[in-house]
């Protein structure tokens, strides 16, 4: 088995309906001529003298030489790391050393920058990808795509690292197929037909395991955006027929700002939203503006994304992202001791399957702590409700601890959220020499609001017990960001 299997395996009457666009560059590629691109670069990479088992990092824009790229690897058996194009070289330095990457293939021109951290790496661009699929006449490449072993390492993925330095995720093509047999259990497939657009970083799992794989699963396109842009969005579901969207929280609020794009909204068959709580307002307003509701998901990088799912549906209590797979994985509430919980009982969220990583890259300590017979403690707290959906409460890392009284951050924040002029929030802890810890709020007001912090703690003092409110309410006018898009709760804790 191997990654490429999505792309190789694809049935002949489908070879020549397009997989990738990029939006950027212009570039299209039906399956038959990404098979051949693909075939090429693993080529080249081979020939260059890189051998299965070393790693090659992908530091690229989405786009379509970043899909021949982690392909190519793929089919070579050489490990994809895949990393933040945000990154600059002095960033980039723990990503290149932690995974041991003998070659970098990056967008940056200039070399010298890179070798200015110093380390002895070869350097490629996204230029000699096009040139090698494009102006170079390989022969083509003659051995099968490489068989994977179940144990074998294939694709290393890097958390943010918000409470420590980033841990790199271990999967390979078993723990994809797994996500996609997820997918299919919740029924969540696609049409030859569809055109999925990717505009969440190609460097998360969501990007290259769940849009990109579900897609060549049953034949769709992916159209692929350099970044999230609205306008430039509407465009392209006009232009080239967008059918699903994917994307967190944070974009479904900023496509609701423009008025004039909801006819090209209203066109989506579908639109998906995962890696951050869905703001109540947000999926309400989505909902009648678009006449679609958005399905939410939940997981993480180190389960290959999904492992709970809601379907079309309002949640009426914050944080419910539905229930869990059944078939492929099992998913479960329990106690610090290991105890499954019941109804209503809050505990940790914990995941057993063939989705789930083979470990962390060289953190065989942090693997232990996480992976316990078999199963992954996600760190993530939820009870579930009389229906056995999942109520999420928040990570283990994120409950304030006001005088022994844990309080869940998404609680408080669901409140924040219910007021008219609030347009996000987002709450932490802060020290407090009376109560140990104090819930500190960051809001975002709509534009031209103005609300003061005693009026919007009154009005979460009538829906919240005393030591949920917040201590203090700072005004600020965005929030930082990771790639993904998820607020920055660690970069807060400093403003």
């Amino acid at each position: 088995m191997n990654c490429c299997d999505y792309l190789f395996n694809i049935s002949n009457e489908l070879l020549d309906n397009e997989v990738i666009v990029d939006s950027e560059n212009g570039r299209r590629y039906t399956y038959r001529e990404l098979q051949i691109a693909v075939k090429k670069f693993a080529k080249y990479l081979m020939d260059r003298g890189f051998k299965k088992g070393s790693t090659i990092a992908i530091h690229l824009y989405n786009g379509s030489e970043t899909v021949i790229a982690y392909l190519a690897c793929q089919y070579c058996g050489i490990i994809s790391c895949i990393v933040d194009p945000m990154f600059k070289p002095f960033e980039l330095q723990y990503y290149l050393e932690d995974s041991k990457s003998v070659c970098l293939i990056t967008f940056m021109k200039n070399d010298k920058d890179i070798k200015e951290i110093g380390l002895d790496i070869t350097i490629m661009h996204d230029t000699d990808v096009d040139m090698v699929c494009d102006g170079i006449d390989f022969e083509q490449i003659e051995q099968e795509p490489h068989d994977v072993s179940e144990d074998e390492v294939s694709i290393i993925l890097y958390t943010s690292g918000s409470t420590s330095k980033p841990k790199g995720v271990m999967h390979n093509v078993y723990r994809c197929k797994a996500h996609v047999a997820i997918q299919q259990e919740i029924g969540y497939t696609f049409k030859e037909s569809d055109r999925l657009v990717c505009f969440v970083p190609f460097s998360h799992a969501y990007g290259c395991v769940d849009i990109l794989f579900d897609a060549m699963e049953y034949g769709a396109c992916v159209v692929m955006m350099r970044s999230f842009q609205p306008q430039k969005l509407a465009r392209l579901i006009e232009s080239e027929g967008i059918t699903h969207l994917f994307g967190v929280p944070t974009h479904y609020a900023q496509l609701l700002r423009y008025d004039s794009i909801i006819p090209q909204l209203k066109k989506l068959k579908a639109a998906f939203v995962a890696a951050a709580p869905l703001n109540h307002t947000t999926a309400i307003q989505w909902g009648e503006k678009t006449g679609i509701y958005l399905n939410e998901g939940y997981g993480l990088s180190e389960t290959c994304t999904l492992t709970i799912f809601r379907d079309s549906s309002i949640a009426i209590t914050p944080g419910n992202v539905g229930k869990p797979t059944t078939k492929v994985a099992t998913v479960e509430i329990v106690d610090e001791s290991g105890n499954p919980l019941g109804q209503n009982e809050v505990g940790e969220i914990r995941v057993k399957g063939p989705n789930v990583m083979l470990g962390y890259w060289n953190k065989p300590e942090e693997t232990s702590k996480k992976l316990k017979d078999g199963w992954f403690y996600t760190g993530d707290f939820a009870y579930k409700n009389s229906n056995d959906e999942f109520i999420l409460c928040g990570r283990n890392t994120e409950f304030i601890n006001v005088a022994g009284i844990k309080v869940s951050p998404i609680d408080v924040e669901s409140v924040l959220n219910q007021h008219p002029f609030v347009s996000e929030s987002a709450v932490i802890s802060q020290k407090d020499e009376m109560y140990g810890e104090v819930v500190k709020a960051f809001v975002v007001l709509k534009p031209e609001k103005t609300l003061t912090e005693r009026e919007l703690i009154k009005f979460v003092s009538s829906k919240l017990s005393s030591f949920s409110v917040p201590k203090s309410i700072t005004y600020i006018e965005q929030f930082p960001r990771n790639n993904i898009g998820k607020i920055d709760k660690n970069a807060l804790s400093k403003y």
